[in-house]
């Protein structure tokens, strides 16, 4: 007994109980710290959890959009390879086209472009053949296999407007047409088409004037022709002056019988409009 309670009072000293408190002081803050270890290392871990979540969304992002863009432009380069391949440009396809009989050029409209210049044939007026009128243009190209001298037998005249009696056009392009040659300017109409409205100096409601003029077509006691629309201020060909004959234009009039007259007028010359739409 004594010696158990020497023991017990050795173990209460004040000295031991110090020397015990600071052991327990140094448990707690090396718990403590240990504490705030795990707990810095958790935050730090989910904050580059999160910092790389977020990397992953914008490289993702990135990705698509890139993606997005490049389809784009992939696309966009294969449909101007493809318009350059095929000489096009993007307001080139479409629209329909139209000669302007008697003329060098074509209205300065916006949606209409000259496609070239040339010169107004047809067969010789007295004979049968071809009875349309074409516009051959300035500069021919021939094929590899020809022969010069006459072999076949449907030929193309130049053609000569014959207005000696009465002319009813403008001369504000030239001072004489009777015996000259007929130019013509062959036009493109830029996604639109066209209309040859006879009789009329005016378009339908909603369509675009082009020209107006006179119709125009061979003698009534040669071969059949076409008509032509010749516009009202016509040009002729630079030289020409003298009848060569070929094909001949003479304006077209009215003549009642058949049709009825009024509202047309036995031998009145006839207009025309060429309109787009």
């Amino acid at each position: 007994m004594i010696s158990r309670s020497k023991f017990l009072t050795q173990k209460s000293t004040p000295a031991r109980n110090e020397k015990f408190g600071r052991w327990i002081l140094a448990g707690v803050l090396l718990n403590l710290c240990l504490g705030i270890s795990v707990s810095g290392h958790v935050v730090l871990r989910e904050d580059r959890r999160e910092k790389d979540r977020e990397s992953e969304v914008a490289v993702a992002h990135g990705i698509q959009h890139d993606g997005v863009l490049s389809s784009t432009s992939r696309t966009v380069g294969e449909v101007t390879k493809k318009q350059e391949g095929e000489g096009l440009q993007s307001y080139s396809l479409g629209g329909d086209t139209y000669v302007r009989w008697g003329r060098t050029t074509c209205p300065d409209i916006s949606s209409t472009e000259l496609v070239y210049t040339g010169y107004t044939a047809g067969e010789w007026y007295s004979f049968g053949g071809t009875s349309d009128f074409v516009c051959l243009p300035q500069k021919p190209q021939w094929g590899d296999s020809y022969k010069d001298g006459f072999q076949s037998f449907s030929h193309l005249y130049g053609t000569e407007y014959r207005v000696g009696t009465f002319d009813p056009f403008s001369h504000v392009n030239t001072e004489f047409l009777n015996n000259h040659a007929v130019p013509c300017a062959v036009c493109r109409l830029v996604h639109k088409t066209k209309l040859l409205y006879p009789a009329k100096l005016s378009c339908p409601s909603g369509w675009m004037k082009e020209y107006s003029g006179f119709l125009m077509a061979g003698y009534y006691a040669h071969g059949r022709t076409k008509a032509l629309c010749v516009d009202e201020a016509p040009e002729v060909v630079f030289g020409s002056s003298t009848a060569k004959y070929g094909a001949l234009l003479y304006v077209m009039e009215s003549a009642c019988g058949s049709l009825p007259c009024p509202p047309y007028v036995n031998g009145r010359e006839i207009t025309c409009t060429v309109c787009s739409i």
